[in-house]
């Protein structure tokens, strides 16, 4: 099993909707145009000896993709709290819209030398129906160091 992820922005708890009326931003909201996006990707799988020290691996399993914008709030009165803010702040603010689950598969290669091991693989992920962009699922590649044991 491994998993790889970059959830940088796992605690935004902001909804871009929220800022939102009929799809168009409210009058005290700019978009800053930075987006940030979180990835995550587990996989199972299995791995054979090719010859020692060579193994090879490979793998199946899901892969989560989300985006966040940054939002610069100007002065106004906000309805969830019935408060009046009163200062200029800015915000990261999840896309709905941008949210994806899919399926993650994965082979790569392996050298187990001593219990001191050295990776090298590509997954790629194959999203469900969404509406993002097909580049925001490109290979991924991965390089790893790490450690084995015997069974």
């Amino acid at each position: 099993m491994s998993h790889r992820s970059n959830l940088f922005f796992y605690g935004v708890k902001d909804n871009i909707e929220d800022h939102k009326e009929n799809d168009i931003y409210l009058s005290y909201v700019t978009d800053n145009n930075l987006n940030r996006s979180s990835k995550a990707f587990i996989t199972f799988g299995i791995t054979r000896k090719i010859q020692y020290p060579v193994w090879f691996y490979s793998g199946l399993g899901f892969s989560y993709y989300s985006e966040s914008k940054q939002l610069t709030l100007q002065p106004h009165y906000d309805n969830n709290t019935k408060n009046y803010v009163s200062e200029v702040t800015t915000v990261w603010a999840k896309d709905p819209n941008a949210v994806a689950w899919g399926l993650n598969p994965e082979v790569g290669i392996m050298f187990n030398l001593w219990g001191f091991t050295l990776s090298a693989g590509i997954n790629q992920p194959l999203p469900f129906k969404t509406g993002l962009k097909p580049d925001k699922f490109s290979p991924q590649f991965s390089f790893t160091i790490g450690g084995a044991w015997e069974r």
